[in-house]
């Protein structure tokens, strides 16, 4: 029986945006320009790094293994690694998410399977171990699942690693607290490619781990409340042009809101470029300035679907109306001003232009500068603060109109 009771009016919603995570789980082709180092919060003593692929890259040693974790898989050649002379191990597994009746794996036996694979591995690393030493394990998207899976396991087991033998890097975690979908909509079930909606993370993990993700993902950043419907289909795009592209997130970067650590869990929250609805049409070369114009309001009406008050590891399944802000007409008149300033701007003509129309190839794409702020404003009058020694958004370099920067390491 279904415990939650909007997943009869949201099924559909989900049912696309699973199909669309499905579609994009696998990394993009391209690699980045610098080394990838998601060693982010966790002392690097290990000398085993463990890795598992996302959906459709079943073993870790393929080329789009490689390149999501570029500079850290080249453990022997790359000194710019963190985990320069680890011994790379990968769990291998069916990584698929696809209809059986087509001769493919359904979901759950898929994950299964990884989770019994992960679980051997581990053990049979734990015994090569020398004191001080520890696995770090790698999850992306779903076999991030995989690994909250065996979290949970290990909650019952006596005979387990000990705290400092087990760290878990987490990207793209569809069992995010507060915005993983798997969460999101606890309880459900996604018939035909047999999903079933196994809810958040464990919140007493004893594991050091560090829980990455795009804002607007759909798998760790869908919206609370999913009747937004533009906000549901900026999370769809965001499974296109974000979740398929943590080869290109800088740790280092801008945030969407400060880091959060609630127990052993740390979570960090990128801020994208631009709302993912807005990326294709950037990338397909449309002006800039019209971007930039429709952009604010987008954005106002877009967030009106996500509760910031509500941190990262705080499990919150999906609501039905989301309350109307008292400032909200405020902050769409603000949108609307600060979206024609931009426009204006942006074609204002410039000493030694030729044009007063700027090509929107030749001119930086300014960060829209309402998420963190909001975001802050709303935890103080949450009373939340963060437990992180990161408490403000890393001011990092103005991001391009694309995705393009490069996962490095937290201090």
């Amino acid at each position: 029986m279904l415990r939650n009771p909007l997943l009869p009016a949201l099924a559909a919603a989900q049912a696309v945006m699973t199909t669309v995570a499905v579609l994009v789980a696998n990394p993009g082709s391209q690699a980045p320009a610098h080394a990838v180092r998601p060693d982010i919060a966790i002392g690097l003593v290990s000398n085993t790094l463990l890795a598992m692929g996302g959906n459709t890259n079943p073993a870790g040693l393929t080329p789009d293994m490689q390149l999501l974790v570029h500079g850290l898989v080249n453990t022997r050649a790359n000194p710019d690694s963190p985990y320069y002379g680890w011994d790379f191990d990968a769990v291998e597994w069916p990584a698929q998410i696809w209809l059986p009746i087509l001769g493919n794996w359904a979901y759950e036996p898929a994950q299964q399977v990884g989770q019994r694979n992960f679980a051997n591995t581990v053990g049979a690393l734990l015994p090569t171990l020398d004191p001080g030493e520890q696995i770090v394990a790698l999850g992306y998207s779903s076999s991030a699942n995989v690994m909250i899976r065996q979290m949970r396991a290990l909650q019952g087991q006596t005979a387990r690693p000990a705290d400092d033998q087990l760290s878990f890097i987490l990207v793209g975690n569809p069992n995010r607290p507060n915005g993983g979908v798997l969460q999101r909509f606890s309880g459900g079930y996604v018939p035909l490619v047999d999903i079933p909606m196994d809810g958040s993370t464990p919140l007493d993990v004893p594991y050091r781990t560090t829980d990455v993700s795009w804002e607007y993902d759909p798998a760790s950043d869908f919206p609370l409340y999913p009747l937004n419907l533009l906000a549901v289909l900026n999370s769809l795009v965001g499974g296109i042009v974000l979740h398929s592209n943590y080869i290109d997130a800088d740790v280092d970067g801008p945030r969407a809101f400060p880091d959060t650590t609630r127990g052993a869990i740390t979570y960090i929250t990128l801020e994208p470029p631009r709302l993912p609805l807005l990326m294709p049409l950037h990338d397909a070369g449309f002006p800039e300035p019209l971007l930039d114009l429709v952009e604010p309001v987008l954005t106002v009406i877009i967030d009106w679907a996500y509760d910031r008050s509500i941190d990262p590891g705080t499990p919150t399944g999906a609501r039905l109306i989301p309350p109307i802000p008292p400032t909200a007409m405020g902050d769409l008149v603000d949108a609307v001003g600060r979206g024609v300033r931009d426009f204006v701007d942006a074609n204002r003509p410039r000493p030694g232009a030729t044009s007063g129309v700027v090509s929107p190839r030749a001119r930086v794409t300014r960060p829209i500068e309402r998420r963190a702020q909001r975001a802050a404003r709303d935890r103080s009058q949450a009373g939340y603060s963060p437990s992180s020694g990161r408490t403000d958004p890393s001011p990092g370099p103005s991001p391009s109109g694309s995705a393009s920067r490069t996962l490095t390491s937290i201090p």
